[in-house]
């Protein structure tokens, strides 16, 4: 009976390092989710400046006679 405790014990000290591995992970993924999402919004602002601005030039190269 002793070992089949013993055994019991180990496997549950198992899955817990494995828990606590996989929370951390997620954590972890978590983060980088949130960076990416952090660096589409700038990108998505510098596209909108970006377009802004390339309406002025055709605005101002409209202006010319050729």
């Amino acid at each position: 009976m002793s070992s089949s405790v013993r055994y019991l014990t180990e496997e549950s000290e198992q899955v817990a390092v494995l828990s606590k591995e996989a929370a951390n992970n997620t954590v972890i993924a978590a983060a980088s989710a949130e960076e990416q999402h952090s660096s589409m919004e700038g990108i998505a602002v510098s596209a909108e400046k970006l377009s802004i601005l390339a309406e002025s030039l055709l605005t101002s190269v409209g202006q010319f006679k050729v």
